[in-house]
């Protein structure tokens, strides 16, 4: 049991480094915890769920670095710890990293399967839009379609009860659909209703 705590703190320990200090840094935290967790996995029940928001964790961090493949990697080992109710969410941020990693047509595939089965939440609309407004740049001949789906699935995570003005203005994901009117008036609405 000490060393599962050990393993918690290691990847709390991650994710403070991560958001404070920088991915990079985060990495040693984050692997020494899979390297306890890892080997117990199979006789703990817990660790599989430890284990998970570790590889999540990692997963954001190597995203942040555009080390895309390894938070693809670790996004597949999240998915595979999560539970049923989970595992969308995590779907969705793979996504964001298999079209960053260019790997679009994947990612886009990906998020128009969630879209039809699930009941995302205004997060995951969020990073549907960000997959489909990076698809709008990468993608062959869909250009204008994938722009408009990224605004139009913006739209969903507003009425979902998105409201971060800051990540619309200044996420690099959604660079490629910024200066559209439609994304404009989203920006608008939201800071219209934040000044209410």
């Amino acid at each position: 049991m000490d060393l599962i705590l050990q393993a918690v703190a290691h990847g709390y320990l991650g994710n403070l480094i991560r958001d404070q200090r920088g991915a990079a840094e985060s990495l040693e935290s984050y692997n020494n915890a899979a390297r306890i967790l890892e080997p117990l996995e199979k006789d703990v029940s817990d660790v599989k769920l430890i284990l998970r928001n570790v590889y999540a964790g990692r997963a954001e961090a190597y995203h942040l670095m555009g080390k895309y493949e390894q938070a693809i990697s670790d996004w597949a080992g999240a998915f595979e710890r999560s539970p049923t109710w989970e595992k969308d969410r995590v779907a969705a941020l793979k996504a964001v990293s298999q079209a960053k990693s260019g790997d679009v047509r994947t990612a886009v595939s990906e998020v128009e399967r969630l879209m039809q089965h699930t009941s995302p939440q205004a997060a995951q609309w969020y990073n549907f839009a960000c997959v489909f407004s990076i698809a709008s740049v990468n993608a062959d001949g869909n250009h204008q379609d994938h722009a408009k789906q990224a605004v139009d699935q913006l739209w969903q995570a507003v009425q979902a009860g998105f409201d971060d003005v800051k990540s619309l203005k200044s996420d690099p994901d959604l660079d490629a659909v910024r200066d559209r009117p439609d994304f404009q008036e989203i920006l608008a609405e939201l800071e219209r209703r934040s000044a209410e």
